[in-house]
Parts: C-alpha cells; structure tokens; sequence
C-alpha cells in the first residue's frame, strides 16, 4: 500500500486536526518571519503590557500608563468589539506590523488609517455613552471624530519613534 493510500485511510482530515495542522502553520510562519516564534502570540492577548513587546510601541505605552484611560486595556480601543471583527483587525494589524518592523519602512509617526479611524471613534462612543448622548453623533452630517478634538487622549503628544530599529548596533 502506498503512503498516499494510508494517508488518505488513516488521517481523514477533522476540524480539529486542521486547527492543530493550523496553529503548526501559523507558528512556524511566526517563528520564521519574527525569528521568536511566541512574540506572534502577542496579538492574541489583550494585556497592554504585551503591546510595549515591541520597543517602538514604548513611547505609546508609557503615555497610555501614565493617562486617565489606564485601566482601558488598547485592544478595547483598536479593535472592534465583535469576535470576527476583533481577530480580522488583530491578524490585519500584525500582517502589517510585522512587515514594517522587518522589511519597511518605518513610518516617523503612526498614523490611523480611515478603517481604524472609525474602529476608534466606535469605541469612544461606545464607552463615553453618557456623554455622548448630550452632543448628538458627531459623525452624523459635517461632524467629526471624537479624537479629532480630543487627538492626545490617551498617548498624549508624540514626536515620533526615534531611529530605525534596523540602523541601531544590535552588540
């Protein structure tokens, strides 16, 4: 009997072995592209403290530490709050992330892009309710976003990332 024939008779493909075959896939591709193979999993996590994994995101972190949202973890913030959309928006973001940080280039300045822009704006609504209410959506008509006014909440003024990780001596 050939190998294909036991294959095919001895390991029918389940739900359940592709998710493991999956999660073997998505780790090497993990371990590969981020030559640490665990940083990966930081997308599925909410803890903020995993975010700063990344030394560009310390600046953003040590703002968000010392502001009044502190105890509003970022996921709440940057992803929306349904499960499909949260994980497309995780798996998106560290395609991307993932890309910049290795290949390039860097941006001076992170920049919200208009889908992410209105994942934000989503969430402060969501949270701010109460005050909202008062005001009226002010997206509705020539309005705006929330953090068009109110844009150093909670990171307060960044100035950029500093150098390219690529161009700092590593020894």
């Amino acid at each position: 009997m050939s190998w294909k024939k036991i294959w095919k008779k001895e390991w029918k493909m389940t739900w359940w072995k592709a998710g493991i075959l999956g999660l073997f896939v998505l780790i090497a591709i993990g371990f590969i592209i981020g030559r640490q193979p665990l940083k990966g999993l930081v997308y599925a996590l909410d803890a903020p403290e995993l975010c700063v994994s990344c030394h560009v995101m310390e600046p953003h972190y040590e703002s968000w530490y010392h502001s009044s949202h502190r105890d509003v973890a970022c996921n709440d913030c940057h992803t929306p709050h349904n499960f499909v959309g949260k994980w497309v928006t995780k798996a998106r973001a560290g395609i991307v992330d993932t890309w910049v940080y290795y290949i390039g280039p860097m941006p001076a300045q992170f920049r919200a892009k208009p889908h992410t822009q209105q994942i934000l704006h989503d969430n402060c609504v969501r949270c701010h309710d109460h005050l909202v209410r008062r005001i009226g959506d002010t997206l509705h008509g020539e309005g705006t976003f929330c953090f068009s006014c109110h844009r150093h909440v909670p990171h307060g003024i960044q100035t950029g990332l500093g150098p390219n990780p690529r161009e700092l001596d590593w020894r």
